[in-house]
């Protein structure tokens, strides 16, 4: 007895695929929201693209919140002094997101 195979139209093969890749896309973010900061963040921002030095200032930036994330001062902390570091620090990200993207706009 012969097999048949039925062919679907390319619009269900469309339909098909832009599902797997939108289930796929959620996988990878699920993952990488369990990874731990420098594998996320170990993939240049796409709004850096092609400029080395504020990857690379924005890559400090990242560390130095790291550091403040995982330091401890006993019980009482650091007061909010630790919290307004990372807030500067939050701000001085989005100054370098801002400073490539202007670069960008005006070459």
């Amino acid at each position: 007895m012969p097999i048949v195979t039925m062919i679907e139209p390319i619009h269900v093969r469309r339909d098909l695929i832009r599902r797997s890749l939108v289930g796929a896309s959620v996988v990878v973010l699920v993952a990488l929201a369990g990874c731990s900061p420098d594998v996320v963040r170990a993939v240049p921002r796409p709004a850096l693209a092609g400029h080395p030095h504020l990857i690379a200032a924005h890559q400090q930036v990242e560390m130095a919140m790291a550091q403040l994330a995982t330091a401890s001062n006993g019980d009482d902390g650091f007061g909010s002094h630790r919290a307004r570091a990372q807030q500067l620090l939050r701000a001085a990200q989005a100054q370098i997101r801002d400073a490539a993207i202007y670069a960008d706009r005006n070459p």
